[in-house]
């Protein structure tokens, strides 16, 4: 890799529109460990990269409420830096989707996925 330093930054000491949020931190680590791989065998990175992010808020111990956002590497027409941007799933717009009412189902999904991120994490 002439001229590359090869150094990858993930998390929160990334300079990164991206939330701070560990889901994220899975998601950047899934985008890094791609980009080192395709680097190792002399491939670019892929483009653009897209990372998600789901946040379930309990509000009770029987009712849940969630958030998530699907974000995009653009660059910025105004300014021409490049950037993470939500971008909604269905309209394919700038933003975020989130529950209408929280709910017992979105309390179960909430465990569900928390078992998941966490495995997939960790294991």
């Amino acid at each position: 890799m002439p001229g590359r330093v090869g150094i990858h930054v993930i998390g929160d000491a990334a300079k990164t529109s991206l939330p701070k949020v560990g889901h994220v931190g899975n998601q950047g680590a899934k985008i890094c460990v791609d980009a080192i791989l395709r680097a190792f065998s002399g491939q670019g990175p892929y483009t653009p990269p897209t990372a998600n992010s789901a946040c379930f808020s309990p509000l009770s111990n029987t009712l849940a409420s969630w958030l998530t956002a699907v974000y995009q590497y653009q660059q910025d027409p105004g300014s021409g830096a490049w950037k993470y941007v939500a971008i909604d799933q269905v309209s394919a717009v700038t933003g975020a989707t989130e529950a209408r009412t929280p709910s017992t189902g979105s309390f179960s999904k909430m465990g569900t996925w928390y078992k998941s991120l966490m495995t997939e994490t960790f294991s």
